[in-house]
């Protein structure tokens, strides 16, 4: 888990925006590598899977950016957003830049 945010949601006519930036660096290693970036509602997975392929033949990539956004439009109480990155190879690297969540009535 790279970030997690927990939010009170007041109305449940209201919607919860969630926007997220990765940012990702291929830092060591011959062969292209997979980050795969996943939001999270509580336990459940809100967006797509986001797979960003990094790198090749010593090649470094750095600070290549992913944006991920979704509208939550679940009842009210209070909720765990998390952003999550997992690598298919050592030698890559995701940092959170940002992690907002606003409540839209």
């Amino acid at each position: 888990t790279l970030l997690s945010v927990t939010i009170t949601k007041s109305q449940a006519s209201s919607a919860l925006l969630v926007l997220a930036t990765v940012q990702l660096n291929h830092v060591s290693g011959s062969e292209k590598k997979t980050v795969d970036v996943k939001l999270f509602r509580d336990a459940t997975q809100l967006d797509a899977n986001y797979t960003a392929r990094l790198g090749a033949a010593n090649e470094a990539v750095r600070n290549l950016p992913v944006g991920l956004h979704t509208v939550d439009t679940s009842g009210t109480g209070t909720v765990t957003f998390s952003l999550r990155a997992r690598s298919s190879a050592s030698g890559a690297e995701a940092t959170t830049r940002r992690l907002t969540v606003l409540e839209l009535p």
